[in-house]
């Protein structure tokens, strides 16, 4: 079985950065291996390759969680042709006999990774409700909102039930939103009282046999008042005195046969040193909150 692209590109950057600290710190040591003789010119030439292999690394790290899209194919095949050149470097200098045998696993890594990038790339996105770190959609309603904020993420998950329509895939996961969630927004209600701040409510106080259609702009959803409403687009928010917070839940119909892609993105305005000391502690509770319920779009079940 093909490992995922996360895996690929996990393990890609691990070599990467272990060949940057290698280059950096002993540049004599795979030269040795490869029966290279040992050199003041060697030396220098290895330590700056740590440069080149600390930024593929760094590179591949980032983009090991992106959706599939034609940047992150370009980065992917970029590395893999890189990898190629030098296995095709190696293997002329074996041939011609510049480096020694030791030059043969390093051919073989680097035409692995080669291939794994390239056939990973192309692998389809998971489909067993697993959400993965994304961007905002591009021609989102969104994406008017995302100029100057102090915090932004998305999450897409492949959805469960591609027939809701946006609104509905917030209020499917709402409705059901798990105790210890709730309970980290009754801590955060209870903080938040002492500071003078809002009282946001609970995400599930949702009325359940209210059909999205029946919301209109300004009404009250869960935590959220609806800003804007359309089958493929719902936007969410709050403001208050140290910020402002909109969410989109945008839902891409794939073409028939496909799957319908659903991308959970909150954007955050902050608009004094409050709003920035009140963020530190909700941007990691974020990642985990978020991520539970964009997972939650993704499974048939409960949240």
């Amino acid at each position: 079985m093909m490992p995922s692209f996360r895996t690929v590109c996990t393990g890609a950057s691990v070599l990467c950065l272990g060949l940057s600290l290698t280059w950096l710190v002993a540049p004599e040591l795979l030269p040795s291996l490869w029966s290279v003789p040992a050199s003041a010119s060697a030396d220098t030439v290895g330590r700056r390759l740590a440069a080149p292999f600390l930024g593929l690394g760094i590179m591949l790290a980032r983009i090991r969680d992106l959706p599939a899209s034609p940047g992150r194919s370009a980065v992917a095949d970029g590395v893999a042709l890189v990898c190629v050149a030098l296995a095709a470097i190696g293997l002329t200098q074996w041939v011609v006999g510049q480096v020694g045998p030791g030059m043969a696993p390093a051919v073989l890594v680097e035409l692995g990774t080669a291939w794994a990038l390239v056939v990973g790339v192309r692998a389809p996105q998971p489909r067993d409700g697993r959400p993965w770190a994304s961007e905002p959609p591009s021609r989102s309603e969104i994406a008017s909102h995302i100029e100057g904020a102090h915090f932004r993420d998305a999450w897409s998950v492949i959805a469960a039930r591609p027939d809701l329509d946006a609104l509905e895939q917030f209020l499917r996961v709402a409705r059901r939103t798990p105790a210890w969630i709730e309970g980290l927004m009754a801590l955060r209600n209870a903080a938040a009282a002492r500071l003078g701040l809002k009282d946001l409510g609970a995400m599930s106080r949702i009325d359940a046999t209210k059909p999205g259609r029946d919301y209109g702009i300004g009404d009250r959803v869960g935590l959220f008042t609806l800003i804007s409403n359309s089958a493929d687009e719902v936007l969410l928010g709050d403001r208050d005195a140290h910020l402002d917070v909109v969410v989109s839940v945008h839902r891409l119909v794939a073409p028939e046969g496909g799957s319908t892609i659903v991308t959970v993105t909150t954007v955050v305005h902050v608009h004094n040193l409050l709003g920035r000391l009140y963020m530190v502690p909700v941007r990691p509770m974020h990642r985990v909150i978020a991520r539970a319920m964009v997972r939650a779009v993704g499974h048939e079940g409960s949240a």
